[in-house]
């Protein structure tokens, strides 16, 4: 978690506070020397390309509006939280998630032809995977869902266009 907190999180906890969290079973010098065997382990190499990484690409290249984006960071965050999606890579993902949300705002190009140049997929092969994602989110539309309420209230924001509010 150290590690990976290091990676992601703007202000990842102290080390202090995983030792609160073990109880006291381990000690600052510990904590740090098994961080340091695992990095070793992974020959330092811990970088990787997240969905959102992609998202924000295929955002730039297609020009979407804020809600487009936020609505496709919206469905990604939500295909995170379930099983069924970890197969799909991140780029499919935000593909994906780019094409459906393009879609339910009723875009007239949700695949563009620069974007299927820059890919190199086609529509055929993103309405394909669009339907794996349509069906994780109408499987957490079901009413008294309790697994979204983090992310709903997230979204529910201003900072991501309240998105979550309109579905």
């Amino acid at each position: 978690m150290l590690i990976a907190c290091k990676y992601e999180e703007i202000w990842p906890p102290l080390i202090k506070d995983y030792i609160h969290m073990c109880d006291n079973a381990y000690d600052k010098e510990q904590i740090i020397n098994m961080e340091l065997s695992m990095l070793a382990e992974l020959d330092f190499n811990v970088d990787f390309v997240s969905s959102n990484c992609f998202l924000e690409r295929f955002v730039q290249i297609t020009k979407a509006d804020k809600m487009t984006h936020h609505l496709a960071q919206y469905m990604i965050e939500i295909s995170m939280l379930d099983y069924s999606s970890i197969h799909l890579k991140p780029s499919y993902l935000a593909m994906s998630a780019l094409y459906l949300a393009k879609k339910i705002m009723n875009s007239s190009h949700p695949w563009s032809k620069k974007l299927a140049q820059v890919t190199n997929y086609s529509e055929k092969f993103v309405v394909t995977l669009s339907q794996v994602l349509l069906k994780l989110l109408k499987s957490y539309q079901k009413p008294n869902n309790t697994h979204l309420v983090g992310l709903k209230k997230k979204f529910s924001t201003e900072q991501f266009s309240n998105i979550s509010s309109y579905f």
